[in-house]
């Protein structure tokens, strides 16, 4: 639904977009095409040009001619893909493929052909904050991760992960839950989109501030976040529009 309203919004404020539109057209993928299912979660374009394909049953690579489905072992899972559910993408600076499932996180090697992943959830050494891995932003050396239950940090290359998650006994984390996006900002702080609202992280300080929208605009469920060239940024919530 998203793509459909950002494509009908270009189409009415570009007149050459709508002058060109007849020359538009289209292509389907589905099951019989070689996808592994017909859900998509998210897509992500490599540095290579592979098309990642996420979905509500397994990972998908496509090349343009045929797609390589990537599924969870039935035999182990120590090198396979983690959980059929994929929830988000992203190549890291060394060309690695990072997938957020709803079970935890996967790291794929590409030229290796093989999988580590991260299931350890809660307050545990390199422990993630959640299972479900919304969103991710690469900093450095650093995987920002968005979870269902708050936010994690890995190293891609020590694979170190520090969490911060809300219970009654925290000091400095407001109630926070499920985030679902992160923008990283020019000052090195995050701003984070949680399902209790706006949120600034700043790393250096390990402190977070909540952030008091002035508007008619609904204050929880902020669902996405944009900074555009004029560095101007846009909050998307659920139901409530921009």
């Amino acid at each position: 639904m998203k793509f459909l309203i950002l494509w009908v919004s270009l189409l009415l404020l570009s007149p050459k977009i709508v002058k060109a539109q007849s020359h538009i057209s289209f292509q389907h993928y589905g099951v019989s095409e070689g996808l592994s299912n017909a859900d998509i979660t998210t897509f992500y374009q490599d540095s290579q040009g592979y098309m990642w394909i996420g979905t509500s049953n397994g990972l998908n690579r496509g090349n343009g001619l045929h797609f390589k489905i990537f599924t969870v072992s039935e035999d182990s899972i120590e090198n396979s893909l983690l959980n059929h559910k994929i929830r988000s993408i992203l190549e890291d600076k060394n060309n690695n493929i990072w997938i957020g499932t709803s079970k935890g996180l996967s790291k794929y090697n590409p030229q290796l052909e093989q999988f580590t992943n991260f299931t350890e959830v809660g307050d545990c050494t390199d422990c993630l904050a959640g299972r479900i891995i919304k969103t991710m932003v690469e900093e450095g050396d650093n995987l920002w991760l968005g979870t269902n239950a708050g936010l994690s940090k890995i190293n891609t290359k020590t694979y170190e992960i520090s969490s911060w998650w809300y219970t009654k006994e925290s000091k400095n984390i407001p109630a926070i839950y499920s985030v679902q996006d992160i923008l990283l900002l020019k000052d090195g702080n995050l701003l984070l989109a949680t399902d209790e609202g706006l949120v600034v992280f700043n790393p250096k300080q390990n402190t977070f501030k909540e952030i008091t929208i002035p508007y008619k605009l609904r204050v929880k469920g902020i669902s996405a976040l944009f900074q555009d060239s004029f560095e101007t940024i846009w909050i998307g919530t659920d139901y409530d529009g921009v």
